[in-house]
């Protein structure tokens, strides 16, 4: 009988939790035509255009405080040629973790268009559930030591990144962690199209995941604006729908042996202000592949759900009310 390959749940879970983190990177397509843009704000949304951008000069001495919390889902079964129903039921499986962070932005001005970004996360809670029995758990604030298995997630902890973001979220340089570390640290902010942007509208971003041994899956992201609105004191607000789409490209690790995305779906949200402040995010996805073999088929099937608001904004020196 030959084997199945196979992906462990664990090592999937990493490899699953980048998928709608990795929105933020990528090559974008703009859409829309070229014009200079707007002086004021308007809450017309019918108006021709608005410009998204990262203004944040204007929070220059500003601490912004963020949630992000992302519960991964997945769960696999094995089907045997043989209908060996043992077997069968010893390759079934489900795994749940569930991850809050806690983090701070410090905006200070930069120059020619950069701001500095001086991003520390400052707690994590994790939980691990295999088969519907919690095995692992954490909480930085609780423990001084994560449980085996959860290290790599604390490496950031407490440490301090500053960002050189220009105003359409191109990180240009990365200082204060590790070169291995910089990599996240761009994931936290979209990359806005040059071009304007009317209700409707919007722009393209494409990343790629490598799924080894099998080859790379890639995500196609679709933005459009939605909705053009108010805050409460009084900045312009632009709501943002986004679609993905998954495709999956490579070679199957042995002869006998295929790969086929049969099920996908996701999307989402993110709300951002006048000056690019991100004031909301949430993105889903349902992600079914198939492995199949002469011995049998896997059909794994990968739930992802990430949530990120703004949970405070203040002066620097101030103490939260």
């Amino acid at each position: 009988m030959r084997y199945i390959p196979s992906v462990p749940i664990r090592a999937s879970l990493l490899l699953f939790a980048l998928c709608l983190v990795s929105l933020a990177s990528g090559q974008d397509r703009p859409v829309g035509p070229v014009r200079p843009p707007a002086n004021g704000a308007s809450d017309d949304s019918k108006r021709k255009g608005i410009y998204l951008r990262y203004a944040f000069e204007r929070l220059d001495g500003y601490i912004a405080e963020y949630r992000i919390q992302t519960i991964l889902r997945q769960s696999k079964r094995i089907v045997l040629s043989g209908g060996d129903k043992d077997a069968r039921r010893s390759g079934q499986g489900s795994a749940v973790s569930t991850t809050r962070q806690t983090y701070t932005c410090r905006f200070t001005r930069g120059k020619r268009g950069k701001s500095k970004v001086h991003i520390t996360p400052t707690r994590l809670e994790a939980t691990i559930e295999e088969n519907g029995q919690r095995t692992r758990s954490y909480d930085s604030k609780k423990n001084a030591h994560p449980p085996k298995g959860l290290e790599a997630l604390t490496l950031r902890l407490n440490k301090t990144a500053v960002l050189e973001v220009n105003r359409l979220g191109f990180v240009k340089r990365i200082r204060g962690v590790k070169a291995g570390m910089r990599k996240a640290y761009r994931k936290n902010f979209h990359r806005f199209p040059s071009r304007e942007l009317t209700i409707g509208k919007g722009w393209e971003s494409k990343t790629k995941q490598p799924m080894p041994p099998f080859g790379n899956l890639h995500y196609f992201t679709t933005f459009r604006l939605k909705e053009i609105g108010r805050t409460d004191e009084g900045l312009e607000r632009y709501t943002i729908k986004a679609k993905l789409l998954v495709t999956y490209e490579g070679i199957s690790p042995t002869e006998s042996s295929k790969l086929e995305i049969t099920e996908q779906s996701g999307g989402g949200h993110l709300i951002v202000d006048e000056r690019g402040l991100l004031l909301e995010e949430k993105l889903k996805s349902r992600v079914v592949y198939l492995i199949k073999a002469l011995a049998g088929r896997e059909r794994h099937v990968v739930q992802t759900e990430t949530v990120r608001w703004l949970t405070s904004l203040r002066k620097v020196g101030e103490e939260d009310e």
